[in-house]
Formats: structure tokens, sequence, C-alpha cells
């Protein structure tokens, strides 16, 4: 059974409904809208309903708050479904042509995974801490994610991880990719399994325009705020090194690619 699509998507961008639902039923998936929560138009008091007003990383601003509290809205739907697992997609997203694969059922899946990232933050290849990979079935591998790798655009849950986020209504202090991602913020992320798919088979779209939120992120980072996210880093080496040493965590490059690579590597 093809596993459950949640497509988060503004009422005011048709537009990115019909590409990403084309890009959808290319892989014979049929998605399913949910209508995001528009920052133009809900209120501080419906917002508090899921996250708070600051946090560790400092003020939230409206437009995360809303994009926080419309996947708040996606888990819950995924919760009344009796599927064991769904994939959550934000609207802005491009896919490798093997993603049909993964798309396909949930067997592949560790037996405590709980979180599955799909996607690739930014263009740039990066290192993350990832424990020792478990080659899929389909070519790509699992690796055990232990260090922040922000982005929301595209991940997995299983029921167990969706009713885990949705017990933070009200008490969510960070943006939703830093709550799911970020284990030097969220305890959330510091303790469930959660995994990433190596190469990811998913990316943001090169868009000329941006993202709304992170070119809204970037006016409004004054130092104060730099220097907090400098010090969360450094705060979690400790954690690392632990996990280095028992876990074997490793600094490993990660990158989007169209295709699964050869050989098991490791």
């Amino acid at each position: 059974m093809q596993l459950l699509h949640y497509l988060i998507n503004l009422s005011r961008r048709p537009d990115r409904w019909e590409r990403m639902s084309a890009r959808l039923q290319g892989f014979n998936l049929s998605p399913t809208r949910v209508d995001a929560i528009d920052a133009r138009q809900v209120s501080a008091e419906e917002l508090d309903l899921t996250t708070r007003r600051t946090g560790p990383l400092g003020p939230l601003h409206v437009g995360d708050r809303a994009c926080t509290a419309s996947h708040f809205r996606a888990w819950a739907a995924f919760l009344d479904s009796r599927d064991p697992a769904a994939v959550f997609l934000e609207d802005d997203v491009e896919f490798a042509p093997d993603y049909a694969a993964y798309a396909r059922d949930s067997d592949w899946l560790p037996a405590d995974a709980e979180v599955v990232k799909f996607e690739k933050y930014s263009r740039r290849v990066s290192r993350k801490l990832l424990g020792p990979g478990l080659r899929t079935p389909q070519g790509r591998r699992l690796h055990r994610l232990y260090s922040r790798h922000t982005g929301g655009a595209a991940y997995l849950l299983t029921r167990r991880g969706a009713k885990a986020l949705l017990s933070l209504a009200g008490r969510a202090d960070v943006p939703v990719d830093h709550l799911i991602f970020s284990p030097n913020v969220s305890r959330f992320a510091r303790t469930r399994p959660i995994y990433q798919l190596v190469p990811a088979i998913a990316r943001q779209e090169a868009d000329p325009a941006g993202s709304d939120i992170a070119a809204e992120r970037r006016a409004r980072m004054p130092l104060r705020q730099r220097l907090r996210r400098a010090y969360f880093e450094v705060n979690c080496l400790p954690r690392q090194l632990v996990q280095m040493a028992t876990a074997g965590a490793a600094w490993r490059k990660l990158d989007y690619a169209p295709a699964a690579p050869r050989g098991t590597g490791s």
C-alpha cells in the first residue's frame, strides 16, 4: 500500500499545489492537500494553541509559527487515518527519479524509526553527524541523525513519531524544522530515533524568489540571535563526542543525488 502524502499548501498559492500535484502524479501518487495556516490572517492567540511566542533561539516570527501550526494540522490528519506511516511535504519540493521506490510502502523502515528525513537542506554539500548506515532494498542508506539538519520540506513520520510531536502542542518553542531535526534546541530531536536517507531523495526547488520564511529569517536575525545559535552548536559537542565513541557516529558527507549510489559504503 502506498504511503499517504500530506501536502501543506496555502490557499493563495494554487500554482504550487498544481505543480506539486503534477510531480507526485508522475510517481502515481495522489497527495492529500492540507490547508496551510496563513500568517497574514491568523491571530496570535490561535497560534498559541501549538507554539510559544519565544524560545531558546529567540522570538518566533509569525511566519515560523504559522508554518509550524500547519505541520501540526497535517500530523493530526494523519493520526485520523489507520496508516502506519505517512510523508509530509511542503509545496516547493523536487524529487529524485527513484522517489517512488520509497513511497510505495513503509516495509523498508527500521523497526525503531519514528522520523525519516528525505530532504537535503540547501544545495551545498554538507557534513552531518550520522550513525552507521543501513542499506535499503532500494539502494540508498539510512543513518541515524545526531546533528542539526534543518528544513522541513520532506519527511516521513510513523504513528509513534506523530503522536510524540502532537503531544508538544502549545509547548513548541522553535520552528518546526528545528523541533524535529535540531537536537541542539529540541528534546524531541535529542531523544527520538530520527533517520536521514543518504543521499537525500528530495530538496527544495531552486526558486529565484526563494522561500518566504527563509527570506524573513535572514532579514530579521540580529547578531544576538546568531550568537545564540553558535552557543547551542558548541554546547552540544560533549553529547556528540559520546555518540561518536559509543554509537559509531561520524561526520559524513550528505548531499542530494538523483540516483542511488553504487556499492554498499558505510
